[in-house]
């Protein structure tokens, strides 16, 4: 999208046009949500005397999916707790910035927030005006949570959710072992790194790990 704007402004837009909006940003932040990693996951105990349990290792930690497309809102999960301070990703200017502007990779430090289980990666976007940057609109799922137009916003854009696992050292791994949970500490330094689809950079690839002090 963003060569089709920068693209469109050059050859088809008169040389004082504004592009609305102007800019925007995406964000990442790391949730611990029992309830959203039931949507993927299967409980250890029978259902109708079937054990489905062996089905966890299938578990995709690899890919973003959208929470409009599981038919969820995370604002409206009673157990959800932000285990990391939300974090920019990357800002774009639309109508000037192109896929080449934006980096193949990049890596974040976090910290986590409080002791507990990092179950996902939560993205989001704001986009704003150029000259008022108070005329904002964001998916943040806070923000989206009890305002009156939340619902609507939810069920056109939501958020990105990518489930993580304690990924094992070369070696251990086991195609067979459901992902191993990733576990923190209060404060224990953790590293997010992102990487985007190439060329085009359309889409996004989270990976977290820990990292010394």
């Amino acid at each position: 999208m963003l060569d089709l704007l920068a693209d469109a402004k050059e050859r088809l837009a008169k040389p004082d046009a504004r592009v609305i909006p102007a800019q925007g940003t995406q964000y990442a932040m790391l949730v611990s949500s029992p309830e959203l990693a039931m949507l993927s996951t299967q409980r250890p105990n029978e259902v109708h005397g079937l054990q489905l349990s062996a089905a966890n290792c299938l578990l995709d930690t690899g890919s973003i999916m959208t929470t409009k497309g599981r038919g969820i809102r995370l604002g409206a999960m009673s157990d959800l707790v932000e285990m990391s301070e939300r974090v920019e990703l990357f800002s774009v200017a639309f109508g000037s910035t192109t896929s080449e502007d934006l980096p193949s990779s990049k890596s974040f430090r976090l910290h986590a927030k409080c002791d507990g289980v990092v179950h996902a990666v939560v993205t989001s976007w704001e986009a704003w005006d150029a000259d008022d940057s108070d005329l904002r609109m964001t998916t943040h799922f806070e923000d989206t949570a009890a305002a009156p137009w939340g619902l609507a916003r939810d069920l056109h854009w939501g958020q990105g959710i990518q489930f993580v696992e304690d990924c094992p050292t070369a070696g251990e791994a086991d195609r067979y072992r459901a992902p191993a949970p990733f576990v923190v500490r209060a404060g224990e330094p953790l590293e997010l790194t992102v990487t985007l689809s190439t060329p085009e950079k359309r889409s996004l690839q989270c990976s977290l790990a820990r990292c010394s002090q």
